[in-house]
């Protein structure tokens, strides 16, 4: 971690410190007008000693950033807030626990559902990777220490944006060259991580069958632009929710081209409940 990243977040620590002693445990927060926020959680340290940054640590760094994997995760808080925060995940998950869930053979995946006790079927919730790459990812995720401050969290508001009704009329549009485009750069963008297409996918964020017919082409382009932003601004007159959407680098014409690719995808396989971004 460098200097100035555990500097910032110890200072969030204390600063958290001290508002809970002169407020208490929790930290109930309220805009103008008067919507709650979510309350600031402290999460001590462990003293969770990391491992050496060995070479294979180094190879999984690499692996880690070529795969997005901040796209969901941070670290040093930095990086998208879909999944776990990493720092110091070597204190939370064990070795064989972080392979068993990486990992895209069979041994994994029955590993995984001997120690979560679920079916070896219903264990594929996280991207997979060859055995090798997962080793190496692992090894840099255990050299991660943890802030010496703790963790400042955000704890979850209560209130979920409309889901929107799907549209039984909706007619995909047909697939052309520009969404050909954006179809691969929505896999190769890491959006499959949390977005499932006829079934196959992630399942954290809303499914994208059908979506054109639920969102216009306004609405999927500005979101994928600056989801929390825009989830911001679409949701602000009801309550304040923010998308926990990961902002991806892509240029103004790349999301062009994955919104063209969205519209082409019907509604056949959607499941209502699986929608809840705003």
């Amino acid at each position: 971690m460098s200097k100035n990243k555990a500097v910032y977040l110890s200072a969030l620590a204390i600063g958290f410190a001290a508002l809970q002693a002169t407020f208490g445990a929790g930290i109930a927060r309220s805009d103008g007008d008067g919507v709650q926020q979510p309350q600031l959680i402290l999460v001590k340290t462990t003293g969770y000693v990391p491992t050496p940054m060995t070479r294979q640590a180094r190879i999984g760094a690499h692996l880690f950033e070529a795969l997005n994997c901040q796209a969901c995760h941070s670290i040093h808080n930095v990086g998208g807030t879909l999944g776990p925060m990493l720092d110091g995940i070597g204190a939370r998950h064990s070795e064989e626990y972080l392979k068993a869930k990486f990992s895209d053979s069979k041994e994994a995946r029955d590993t995984l559902a001997t120690l979560t006790h679920r079916n070896p079927d219903d264990t594929f919730l996280h991207v997979r990777i060859s055995p090798a790459s997962a080793n190496a990812i692992v090894a840099f995720l255990r050299a991660l220490p943890e802030p010496k401050g703790g963790f400042v969290v955000e704890g979850h508001s209560h209130l979920a944006a409309d889901i929107p009704p799907v549209n039984e009329h909706y007619r995909a549009q047909p697939v052309s060259r520009e969404s050909i485009i954006g179809q691969k750069l929505f896999n190769d963008s890491g959006c499959m991580a949390c977005h499932s297409v006829g079934g196959e996918g992630g399942w954290l964020g809303p499914v994208m069958d059908g979506v054109g017919g639920r969102r216009d082409r306004d609405y999927l382009v500005a979101h994928i632009t600056n989801p929390r932003e825009h989830s911001l601004k679409v949701n602000k007159s009801k309550y304040n929710v923010m998308s926990q959407m990961t902002q991806i680098k892509l240029a103004p014409d790349q999301i062009e081209r994955i919104a063209d690719y969205l519209q082409t995808l019907p509604n056949d396989s959607f499941s209502p409940s699986a929608d809840v971004l705003p």
